[in-house]
């Protein structure tokens, strides 16, 4: 049996600074590994496993950004890492543990998503090589940003359905602003008018625009209401920019759709 110490740490967050250093220190007096650390790697170097990095990762990254966070902190640690069952495991089980927690957070299944965990011996004992390495870091991380983003997905949809609740509601309003919509789901103005367009392929004014020119259809067809008066109905306080604005979308005046309705 051999034991490695690492040194005190004053924070919390750097204890696994301290754990790799023991490990280091315990490669270094003989261990189960079939190769020691070459020179290559040392301590300073192997703390390059940058947590923050990773987190941040998980939480804003995409699928195709694994690359580039594979190549700049674990492929320099690989040789170390597959000469040394404990660098190895270090490596993937810090992985494995951050996708886990954030897993957690989400209200996910972590046995689920992160099976990699119930079966840590099996995963180590695959890892022979740098490609092996990153197909199995790969698995982990995708597995909880694909989780992320179906939750993503999910948050959306209600927040949509909130957003064409109010509209439904409050479209004869003159005034309503993409702002006061913004603030009935609690985000920034600038924020919602993205998340809106990304998930409707509209601007939030396209949107209104087509919800008032719906209804005006609608009105036309159904009563005997004069143009000015379905324009303060749905929203418009100036009847002439209603008329321009149902022309643009139906190529027909509110007059000449209204009688092409009607039968002749």
């Amino acid at each position: 049996m051999t034991v490695g110490c690492g040194t005190p740490k004053h924070r919390i967050t750097d204890i696994y600074q301290s754990f790799v250093e023991a490990l280091i220190e315990a490669q270094g007096a003989g261990s189960r590994d079939t190769a020691p650390l070459t020179g290559t790697i040392g301590k300073a170097e192997l703390l390059k496993i940058n947590k923050p990095a990773v987190e941040s990762y998980l939480r804003c990254g995409v699928i195709e950004d694994f690359p580039d966070l594979f190549d700049t902190f674990i492929r320099p640690l690989c040789e170390a890492a597959l000469k040394s069952y404990l660098v190895k495991n270090y490596i993937v089980m810090d992985i494995a543990l951050a996708a886990a927690k954030f897993v957690a957070d989400l209200g996910g299944s972590v046995d689920q998503i992160v099976p990699v965990l119930d079966n840590m011996e099996a995963t180590l004992a695959e890892i022979t090589t740098v490609e092996q390495f990153r197909d199995q870091l790969q698995g982990i991380l995708v597995g909880a940003l694909t989780y992320r983003d179906s939750q993503a997905s999910n948050q959306h949809g209600l927040m949509l359905q909130q957003v064409h609740d109010y509209i439904n509601q409050h479209y004869v309003d003159a005034d309503l602003s993409l702002n006061e919509v913004a603030g009935q789901v609690n985000l920034s103005p600038s924020h919602f008018s993205t998340v809106f367009s990304q998930e409707t392929g509209q601007t939030f004014k396209e949107y209104l625009t087509e919800v008032r020119i719906k209804r005006a259809k609608e009105l036309l067809r159904s009563t005997t209401l004069r143009s000015f008066e379905i324009s303060y109905q749905i929203g418009y306080s100036d009847p002439h920019y209603f008329s321009y604005v149902f022309r643009k979308h139906t190529g027909l005046s509110p007059k000449e759709y209204r009688l092409q309705a009607q039968p002749g």
